[in-house]
């Protein structure tokens, strides 16, 4: 379902598994894209397909969401401060391509959520 969705590929995939999902990323992403890595909740990929990296010129960035010092600050300000997401419209994963067509058309105020609720 992914691969119809991103028509020439995804231009940035953002991952939390790691794992052996990893090579399927490569498939995914366009020429020239970036995978974003957050968590490694999978372990660590079996296999790096480093040609199929370098010849897509594929790059890959690794982040976390802060020190644990920051995660807590942030937190706090947002409990404090009550804030709450803008959320436009929900859809679950077989509604996907609905969402990115409402995305393409930008007619949504806030954030468009997809829901996993089978995994």
């Amino acid at each position: 379902k992914l691969a119809s969705a991103g028509q020439g590929g995804f231009d940035v995939i953002v991952d939390s598994a790691g794992g052996e999902g990893f090579e399927h990323l490569i498939d995914l992403i366009a020429p020239g894209g970036r995978i974003v890595f957050y968590g490694a909740t999978h372990g660590n990929p079996p296999l790096l397909p480093m040609r199929k990296i370098f010849w897509r010129q594929v790059s890959l960035l690794g982040t976390t969401t802060g020190s644990p010092r920051d995660w807590a600050a942030m937190l706090d300000f947002v409990n404090r401060h009550k804030i709450k997401p803008v959320v436009s419209q929900t859809f679950t994963l077989d509604q996907g391509g609905d969402a990115f067509a409402l995305m393409e058309r930008n007619d949504q105020f806030g954030k468009i959520v997809v829901t996993l609720t089978s995994l």
